[in-house]
Parts: C-alpha cells; structure tokens; sequence
C-alpha cells in the first residue's frame, strides 16, 4: 500500500480532527466575554495540521514493513515473509490469514487427491471399456459373411465412434499431464495424415464422400500420437457435417516461414455467431444440437493440444458452403525466434 492510498484510508480520522476543531471554535466565539485572535488562530490551526500529517506519515513508515509483508504473503502464500507486527491489529490480521492459507493448503491438497482419483478413475474406465469394445470387433468380423454389407459397416462406423467418444475421454484426462506423455521427432505430414484417412475410409463410403489430396509433402517437428488425434477430430468434424456424395480436400502448403495443412469440406458450414467459441469445451453450436449430436470436446482438444505441440489451429467458414481448417506448422528456427 503506497502513501496516497494510505491517507486516503485516514479521511476519517481527517474528518474527526476538522470537526472537533471546528466544534472547539465554534464554542470558543460564541462564550460570551471571549475575543478570539483570528490571525494567531489561523497559525495554529495549520501549525496543528501539519503535525497531524506527520503523525500519519510515522504512522505509515511504521507500518510499510509490514504491508509489503502482506503484498509478499499475497503473491507467494507464506505467512513467514510478515514476520513483524507492532500493534494487535497487525497480529490479528496475521493470524486471520494464516488460518486461511492453512484451510487452503487443506482444500487444495484434498483438490489434488480427487483429480488424482478421478484421472485413475478414467484411465480404468477407458480400459475397461476398451475390452468389450474389441470383443463386440471380434464379433462383428465372425458374422461379416451373414450380414448386409451396407449393415456391417453400419455397425463398423457406429462401433468407430464409440472409440472415438472414448479415446476423446482418454486425451481429455490426460491434457494436464501433457509434458510427461509426449515425444518430438520429425515427421512426414503426407504419412502421418494418409495413416489416420484410412481409419475412417467406411465413413467415406457410407456416405459417398470423395477425398482429394494435393500439394508437397513437408516434415513437421511434432509428436506424431498426439498430432494424429488432433487430425483426426478436425476430419472426423468434416465427414459428419458434409452431406452424402460431398467433397473434403486436403492441401499440403509449404511456405517460407511455416507449412500449413488445409482440410477442407463442402459441408453445412457455421453459422457466423457460432465461429468464436467452436473451441470453447462443451459448446456444440447450432449444428451440434440440430444436424448431429455432438460432445463438444473434439475442436477443444484439437485447440489445447495444438497450442501444447507450439503448433496453431485456424477455422474459417460460410454458413452453407464449407469449413475450411489450418493446421499451422511453423519452421524451428521461426519457433525459436518467436520464444
């Protein structure tokens, strides 16, 4: 706390002193038989003044210690760096705020043993549900020959996005402890985007869609488990708002200070009012309420994780017409200019 705000928090005291003098004045003119010397008074009244502004400004030097004491217990939580207090006040203001770092600390460690639970909770949850997953596959493969074609990749594509809304639980629990589960390497953008296309090759036919890749492939320095999945919401997003017999392309452009690559569909597009917060978690918008059902955690996972990789996501989109998508890879020499 500075001087300024310190006499300010004294305008009470201010206050009092200029009403009890005029009280005192005001009782000393009107005792009958009394003259008051006006000029002496004045001289005394600011003589007077005076001394109480330097009694404030003691007051404050006092207590300076002790407020950047506070101002230090605010920033780092330990009630060690207010290790003076000179009046009971002082103490009890102390010991108010040791009593609410301490419940803190409490709330704080129970905090962090919950979201450990809760992290173990989901990762046996996803393991476990991964199990009859991969029988109901097991399953699937054994009756292909008795089914409909159009049927069995029904079921192949219905079973996919349940392995999607799973694997979306498993990236989200893990999105605090990125820094432990990643590995940089270089890689081709080409490979790595034509291994994760064919995962959802059902999809394309079960909708008719056409798929169309052109460009130069360039290598990006990136963690190829976690750009994948990143890849894989953004098309995932493409193929469920692009009508049958639609269109995605998939441009790969090298650029002087960075490499983007461009998904691209001829789908129902966003509405203006909903492109700002496609990123933010849980929101669905307009299309993810009415067209399809969605999560809404697809797009906030592939923004969180893109960030994380020092990689950057850019949408845009006419509502109708299309979405176009830009993953953003920059040159490591660029990269570490801009750190």
């Amino acid at each position: 706390m500075n001087f300024k705000k310190y006499l300010w928090d004294m305008k009470i005291f201010l206050f009092a002193w200029v009403l009890f003098v005029g009280i005192t004045l005001l009782l000393i003119w009107i005792y009958p038989g009394f003259s008051l010397n006006w000029d002496f008074t004045w001289y005394f009244l600011a003589l007077e003044f005076i001394l109480f502004l330097l009694l404030i400004g003691w007051s404050y030097l006092k207590k300076r210690d002790y407020y950047k004491g506070l101002k230090n217990l605010q920033a780092n939580l330990d009630t060690s760096l207010v290790d003076d207090f000179s009046t009971n006040e002082e103490k009890f203001v102390l010991e108010t705020l040791e009593n609410i770092q301490e419940t803190y600390n409490l709330a704080a460690q129970e905090g962090k043993v919950k979201q450990l639970e809760y992290q173990d909770y989901l990762d046996t949850w996803v393991h476990e549900i991964k199990i009859p997953l991969a029988a109901i596959s097991l399953i699937q493969e054994n009756i292909k020959e008795d089914i409909p074609e159009t049927r069995y990749y029904q079921v192949e594509n219905e079973l996919g996005k349940i392995n999607d809304y799973v694997e979306q639980v498993l990236y989200f629990s893990r999105l605090d402890s990125f820094a432990k589960d990643y590995v940089i390497h270089e890689y081709s953008m080409e490979k790595i985007v034509k291994e994760n296309v064919k995962t959802f090759v059902n999809y394309f036919l079960e909708k008719h869609l056409s798929i169309q890749m052109s460009g130069e492939d360039f290598t990006v320095l990136t963690d190829e488990k976690w750009l994948g999945f990143i890849f894989r919401q953004i098309l995932a997003n493409s193929i469920k708002y692009t009508p049958p017999e639609g269109k995605i392309t998939i441009h790969f452009q090298k650029g002087d200070t960075y490499d983007d690559l461009v998904i691209e569909d001829n789908g129902i597009g966003i509405l203006p009012e909903d492109l700002p917060r496609i990123f933010a978690k849980g929101f669905t918008g307009e299309n993810g309420r009415n067209e399809q059902k969605s999560t809404g955690l697809g797009l906030f996972l592939a923004k969180n994780l893109t960030e994380k990789l020092s990689h950057e996501i850019l949408v845009s989109s006419t509502f109708g017409q299309g979405t176009r998508v830009t993953l953003r890879f920059f040159h490591l020499d660029d990269l570490a200019l801009e750190n």
